[in-house]
């Protein structure tokens, strides 16, 4: 069944970008685009025609990624019909962009769509906001208080996958007959590996400091021995009882669930501080990377700090994993990766990515709050929206970082409410047949309660 898009001839680039990652890449359908003085979208489909509000690349481009461009707050709310009651996670929706001043998403005959939709999920998916706006954390990331889904309270829905959702109900109410792709939900598990040996993070005092406190401070005898024994077996490069190699639990639970995790290893030596600092041709490192390859797990790449707005240090972090994969003569079937941090630039990082031939990126989520960054759970090719060039390259939003629901200076949540933030994200992904993206650092599989919430967690 053949789709015809009649738009208006600007923007040609971006039109294309979009329509192709609604008609083909998510749905499956063919199309045609009919480029024509309009000012609305028209979508014509077995003789019938429905109309859609194209307010966002209808503005004047002499204001286009400037701040006059971004929608203006607060957002009008549309209560939708019980029609559509199903399409959408809560029956108030936010208007990203839409005709102004409306009360109603469709027109009193039906044929009109109010909510600018093509437009919305252009804005989210290029992270359009980030290139406009220069807000910046103290590790020079785009926050997730700058942005409009934090401010209009929306961060933790998949918006665009509502809206596309009523896009298709819309579309089958008349045309019954229509399909588009199967999709199947799934989890995707992901773990960064900062550092792989607790004992190669600390130098002799510091090892005698954390010693003394287990048995002082905390007056933990287990914790003691259990870093004395890796401490001592470190010397004779055995890491078999070190408290971060915890990679065949997390194998183990990946195989009960059905899963595959993903491993990304760093290769930034002695670039900052805040880098793993290990060598990715170390023995025992390589051991264990051989082991997940041979368990059908995957690996790929965590590009060390300050990378993210650096070609060069992105491609030289890459080519070093690829010379040790092919120093030992290791296949792996895809080949992604996360940034340190999570920092992230827009679109310079997606940039970086593509010109390492890397697959995929897996780093769209905010470090101090957990939700939908661009407003999906499908993963995706990637805009660059400066020089409106379609990558190869595709981005797995994430949904949930570890570390951001329990660090006092990220969202702090009370353990009772950690599992119900997070399995509310989950049934999300579940609804729309998404992938549910979560990152478990190594590190998180030590403690106890971190481990049964991450069990728990991919048990529902």
């Amino acid at each position: 069944m053949m789709v015809v898009i009649h738009t208006k001839n600007n923007h040609i680039k971006d039109r294309e970008y979009i329509y192709d990652v609604v008609f083909s890449y998510f749905w499956g359908l063919e199309y045609e685009i009919v480029y024509e003085e309009r000012d609305n979208l028209a979508l014509e489909v077995e003789g019938n025609y429905f109309f859609i509000d194209d307010s966002f690349f209808q503005m004047d481009e002499s204001i286009w990624l400037k701040e006059e461009s971004l929608p203006k707050q607060p957002l009008q709310k549309i209560e939708l019909p019980d029609a559509l009651k199903d399409a959408a996670v809560e029956k108030i929706l936010p208007v990203i962009y839409g005709r102004q001043g409306i009360k109603d998403i469709f027109s009193e005959d039906g044929k009109m769509c109010f909510l600018d939709i093509f437009g919305s999920a252009f804005f989210m998916l290029t992270r359009y906001e980030e290139v406009v706006k220069d807000d910046k954390d103290e590790y020079d990331r785009f926050p997730a208080k700058a942005s409009l889904a934090y401010q209009e309270g929306f961060l933790e829905r998949p918006i665009i996958n509502e809206y596309l959702e009523i896009l298709w109900q819309w579309l089958k109410r008349f045309i019954p007959q229509i399909p588009r792709s199967s999709r199947t939900f799934n989890v995707m598990a992901t773990h960064d590996i900062d550092n792989p040996f607790y004992s190669l993070c600390l130098n002799g005092l510091q090892k005698l400091k954390t010693l003394a406190g287990d048995l002082i401070k905390r007056h933990d005898i287990c914790l003691f021995k259990r870093k004395f024994i890796s401490f001592v077996d470190e010397k004779h490069d055995v890491f078999d009882n070190d408290l971060l190699n915890t990679f065949e639990l997390i194998m183990d639970l990946s195989d009960k669930y059905g899963i595959k995790s993903n491993f990304y290893f760093m290769t930034a030596m002695h670039r900052s501080k805040i880098d793993g600092n290990y060598d990715i041709f170390y023995n025992p490192v390589v051991k264990i990377i051989k082991n997940i390859i041979a368990r059908g797990h995957y690996i790929g790449i965590h590009p060390g700090y300050g990378s993210y707005n650096n070609i060069n240090l992105v491609r030289d972090d890459t080519d070093k994993l690829r010379q040790m994969l092919e120093a030992e003569s290791l296949q792996i079937e895809k080949f992604g990766g996360r940034q340190h941090y999570l920092s992230w630039r827009a679109p310079i990082t997606w940039k970086a990515y593509e010109e390492a031939n890397l697959e995929y990126d897996a780093t769209l989520s905010y470090a101090e709050h957990i939700g939908f960054r661009c407003g999906i759970c499908y993963e995706y090719p990637v805009y660059n929206v400066i020089t409106q060039e379609r990558y190869k390259l595709k981005e797995y939003p994430l949904e949930i970082m570890d570390c951001t629901l329990w660090y006092d200076d990220l969202m702090n949540l009370p353990m009772y409410d950690m599992l119900p933030r997070c399995t509310v994200l989950k049934e999300h992904c579940r609804k729309y047949d998404g992938t549910f993206v979560v990152l478990w650092h190594n590190s998180s599989f030590v403690e106890k309660w971190h481990v049964e919430l991450y069990k728990q967690l991919l048990e529902f």
